[in-house]
């Protein structure tokens, strides 16, 4: 698993590169000028303006793949950035909780490991019954990312009798996951969901070419009988 500023650093770099995307494709579609140039009525100069688009609707379509492509990406590198943010804490977590495992969690032991916390990490680290709360923030306070893990109701972090409980650690629920190749990772997910959509407008096909061979009053009623609970045991 890569570090969190090595994942932020792919973040921020693919971010910047979509800047650039949107900004050619605003600049080849030109909405705005098309917008005023229709609204006043020269049509000259709007087709003019749609022949440009046209001259280069191979570029655009590329932009808009690409630009889709790296959002998809763009969500895998976020939920990476939460665990990996997690898992370089987890150390300093285990360090510290394991120094204050089974003293009462009190406001003085609290201010006391999240400065302590604050120290190794970086990050702002807050500790609840059954979860932990990590927060990395730039110089002006501002939150970059942040994630939050919890632990099993059977072993809480925090003890019903407000006791530090380390033991805690060792089975740690993170919600995001860590896609190991988010790029490959994305263009799976873009096909699978083209082969999906496919399947559905095949049947849908499939579907209307029944309705139309069967008889009207079949076809008018189907979509009511089909949601029916009987249907689904009859097959």
């Amino acid at each position: 698993m890569k570090t969190f500023k090595e994942v932020y650093k792919e973040h921020v770099a693919l971010t910047n590169k979509n800047k650039v995307i949107t900004a050619r494709i605003k600049e080849i579609e030109n909405l705005e000028t098309r917008r005023a140039v229709a609204a006043a009525g020269d049509r000259e100069k709007l087709a003019e303006l749609h022949g440009f688009i046209k001259d280069n609707e191979t570029e655009l379509m590329k932009l808009y793949q690409n630009e889709y492509l790296n959002n998809i990406i763009i969500r895998f590198l976020q939920d990476n950035e939460k665990a990996a943010l997690y898992n370089d804490c987890k150390p300093a977590l285990v360090t510290v909780l394991n120094k204050y495992n089974g003293k009462p969690y009190g406001e003085k032991t609290s201010k006391k490991i999240k400065a302590e916390l604050k120290a190794l990490t970086g990050c702002y680290i807050w500790i609840a019954a059954r979860e932990i709360n990590i927060s990395i923030r730039n110089d002006n306070y501002y939150e970059i990312a942040s994630v939050r893990v919890v632990t099993n109701y059977d072993n809480p972090v925090i003890t019903p009798e407000n006791k530090i409980n380390a033991a805690a650690l060792e089975n740690i629920t993170v919600f995001e996951k860590y896609t190991d190749n988010p790029r490959k990772a994305a263009r799976d997910l873009i096909k699978a969901h083209k082969k999906a959509y496919d399947a559905i407008e095949k049947a849908q096909i499939e579907l209307s070419n029944y309705l139309h061979a069967a008889p009207r009053s079949i076809s008018n009623n189907i979509n009511g009988w089909i949601t029916k609970p009987l249907y689904h045991t009859i097959l």
